[in-house]
């Protein structure tokens, strides 16, 4: 996304085409089995309805980045500047080690 942001950004015409990325955590869409968190009332299950909400809501308001649910957002930030390996750590200790 940051990429297709880049090249029209440096479109000389200058096209008012504006990018959102959407980060959603965990929407109850069937697929998968429901992850078990550590801290469950931060990684919550989304259902559908509130996360197409919310990505109309980011949309609407031209925010570049998203998550759902909305703190998350920094997590992926740290994700960018830290080793992966880094990044691997912090995920396993999020995840509920107990299932």
């Amino acid at each position: 996304m940051e990429a297709l942001y880049e090249e029209i950004r440096r479109n000389p015409s200058k096209p008012d085409i504006h990018f959102t990325t959407i980060y959603p955590f965990y929407v109850d869409t069937g697929l998968a089995n429901d992850p078990k968190y550590r801290f469950p009332y931060i990684f919550g299950i989304v259902k559908p309805e509130y996360a197409a909400c919310e990505i109309i809501q980011a949309i609407k308001k031209n925010y570049t980045e998203y998550s759902i649910p909305r703190c998350l957002l920094s997590l992926n930030a740290i994700n960018r500047i830290i080793p992966e390996s880094a990044m691997r750590l912090i995920l396993d200790f999020l995840v509920d080690v107990d299932r």
